[in-house]
């Protein structure tokens, strides 16, 4: 991997990571205008739902639900994941190294880390980056 890709790859990982942080600042307030409706379902006031229908319109058009701010945020985690795992091996990190515990059933997808690399130029010889 040369230096420009491994720098794009850092920025994106902190452009990512930024997304993460705001996507789950929006599904905590989604979580709170719901759980507001569900405790105070019979006395609900006109003002409350107005209000509820003015943070919809803040938080945009992908955050109609609470599974629509969960499935984005979980989205932005697989691919922070795996791009963080193509990062540290261009760093000289082994998988291992990376991961140290992993649970059966959350292993990376191999596939989109091979795609990755492959976007990145990542050279499986070199492993390390030349920063020069």
């Amino acid at each position: 991997m040369n230096s420009e890709n491994y720098f794009k790859l850092k920025s994106e990982l902190k452009e990512l990571a930024k997304e993460i942080k705001s996507a789950k600042r929006i599904k905590k307030e989604i979580e709170v205008a719901y759980s507001d409706v569900a405790k105070f379902k019979k006395n609900v006031t006109m003002q409350h739902t107005k209000d509820i229908v003015a943070k919809w319109k803040t938080w945009g058009d992908k955050y109609r639900s609470l599974c629509d701010a969960t499935n984005n945020v979980s989205s932005l985690k697989y691919k922070f994941r795996h791009k963080h795992i193509i990062y540290s091996m261009a760093r000289g990190k082994t998988y291992e190294q990376i991961e140290q515990k992993v649970r059966k059933g959350n292993e990376p997808d191999w596939f989109t880390i091979e795609e990755l690399k492959e976007n990145y130029g990542f050279d499986e010889a070199r492993e390390t980056v030349s920063l020069a």
